[in-house]
Formats: C-alpha cells, sequence, structure tokens
C-alpha cells in the first residue's frame, strides 16, 4: 500500500507507545505502554484527580498517529475538547452512547473477522489498517444510570438502552484486546451491577485514586484495613496502581490541567492523529479493510 510522504503507509510499526502517568514515591515515572494489550480501570471519588490523570493520559496519547480516541464522556469534558466525531459521544445523550458503543463492537467484529482472514491472533504488528483504538467510558456509570431511567418510561417489551450498553461493553471488554482496543473505565465506584465481575476480571490495569474501604476493595480484592486507611490518607491525586507488568504501587499524578490538555487538542485531527502527521487518516473507519496488501 502506498501513501503519500507523512501519510498512513509511511508510520513506522512502533516498539511502544508509552504514556506517563505519574510518579512513584521515588519520583521515578510511571510508565504503561498502549501497546500493552491490557484495559484499565479507573475509579475515584470527585475532586482526587480523575480527570486530570485522563486529561494527562489523552493529552499524550494524541501524539500518536495510531491512535484514535473514542467513546462516550457522560460530563461531556473530556471528549468534547477534541473535534467532532461519529465515534465520540460528549454529554448525557444516552442514545448517542449507546450508537457509538454499537458502532465500536461493529468495528470489534470486523477485526475479529480479519484475524481468520489475515491468519494471525493479533492486530498489534498492523496499526495502519487497524489503528489502536483508546475507548474511553468517562463516568460509565452514570451513563449507564441515565438509561436505566429512560428505560422505565419505555413501554414493556421494547429494547433496553442500559442493556445494550453494559452488553457492548462486556463484548468489548472481553474480546477487544487483540485487535487494537484499549478501553479507560472511569467511575467514582465500580459497582457490580454497572461493572459485573466477568467484565471487571478483564481490566488488568486498575487504578484507585482513594475512595472508601468497599470502593476500594471492589477494584484490589486483597487490601487489608491498614493498606486501605494509607490509601485514604493520601493527597488529591495520589492512589494506587496496579498491574500484570507493574505489580502494585503507591503513586501520584501529574495533575494536568483542563487548559494544557485543551492546547494538545485542538491540534489534533478527528479521531485522534495530527492532521499534519496523518493526512489521510480521517475517520477511524476509513482505513482500508482486511485484504491482504
Amino acid at each position: 500500500m502506498q501513501g503519500h510522504e507523512g501519510g498512513p503507509a509511511t508510520w513506522p510499526a512502533p516498539r511502544s507507545l508509552p504514556v506517563v502517568l505519574g510518579r512513584y514515591l521515588d519520583r521515578s515515572d510511571v510508565r504503561v505502554d498502549l501497546l500493552e494489550p491490557c484495559h484499565t480501570l479507573l475509579s475515584g471519588p470527585t475532586g482526587m484527580g480523575k480527570s486530570s490523570l485522563c486529561y494527562g493520559v489523552l493529552g499524550q496519547a494524541i501524539r500518536f498517529p495510531q491512535v484514535r480516541v473514542v467513546g462516550a464522556d457522560f460530563s461531556g469534558v473530556l471528549l468534547r475538547a477534541l473535534p467532532a466525531c461519529p465515534l465520540r459521544a460528549g454529554g448525557p445523550d444516552v442514545r448517542a452512547a449507546e450508537q457509538v458503543i454499537k458502532s465500536l463492537v461493529s468495528e470489534l467484529d470486523r477485526r475479529l473477522h480479519a484475524l481468520d482472514r489475515l491468519g494471525v491472533d493479533s492486530l498489534r504488528a498492523d496499526l495502519v489498517r487497524f489503528p489502536l483504538l483508546l475507548l474511553v467510558a468517562e463516568e460509565w456509570p452514570g451513563i449507564v444510570a441515565q438509561a436505566r431511567a429512560l428505560d422505565a418510561d419505555r413501554p414493556r417489551g421494547s429494547a433496553q438502552l442500559a442493556a445494550s450498553l453494559l452488553g457492548g461493553l462486556q463484548r468489548l471488554a472481553a474480546e477487544s484486546a487483540k485487535v487494537n482496543f484499549r478501553i479507560w473505565l472511569v467511575a467514582q465506584r465500580p459497582d457490580a451491577e454497572i461493572v459485573g465481575g466477568y467484565a471487571r476480571s478483564n481490566f488488568q490495569r486498575r487504578i484507585s485514586l482513594s475512595g472508601d474501604a468497599s470502593a476500594l476493595r471492589m477494584v484490589h480484592d486483597d487490601l487489608d484495613m491498614s493498606a486501605i486507611a494509607a490509601l485514604r490518607r493520601l493527597p488529591v491525586g495520589g492512589g494506587l496502581i496496579e498491574s500484570p507488568t507493574l505489580g502494585r504501587a503507591i503513586f501520584r499524578t501529574d495533575l494536568t490541567s483542563y487548559k494544557s490538555y485543551r492546547r494538545h487538542a485542538t491540534s489534533v485531527g478527528c479521531c485522534g492523529a495530527r492532521e499534519a502527521e496523518a493526512p489521510q487518516a480521517g475517520l477511524c473507519m476509513s482505513h482500508p479493510g482486511v485484504e491482504a496488501p
């Protein structure tokens, strides 16, 4: 496949797509690799730094031409800072969020079909035709609660918005990591009725920015009371991170400001890649199909 200079056909295959989440107690960087097939669950009360952490992650991720930012944002603040895109829903429009999730499930099916067509077990090596989709589900419980409120007013037997949202996210969490999806689910409390045990098990990177004992144990199963007490004493931005590659550690986020995040966001194209770096990219799904090159 040929492309003009700087277009997708000339992107090098990256060895990693690193983003810095903050600092450990020894002040070394907490780095995660977006290429690691790992979804992330981020929890914590209002005001403890979840949004600032998301600003920092997205502000770094949109630098990579191989990454597209998609998803649903109940507050509207996080994703509306980016240019309009049909695969992003910002604000409490539950039907728009449902359409985004349905579209992403369709893309999941397309990519799973590609595994068979191409005879591979992962699409990590093909970020040109299958760019990494960083799926942000910001304040997911709020989206689901709003859907349930609308469902209560719908005629009995009609399609249920909440079930559609929850089922779609469960499929994406369970099946999408090998086809270049990375989910960041953000919630004050990841209650079982919102993020069921099966779905939660697919979020192997878990971050808690404080919280009460029950909320912390929803995310980190084996925390004892002394560890919980220590976490609850941390200042704003302090928290616990655990993942298969990082283990478990206390860290502090960088508390990126919204102003700084918006400055980065205004320089990107429709779904995340900078226009100058990826002039052919267009929408997330405008890349070629699964035929062999």
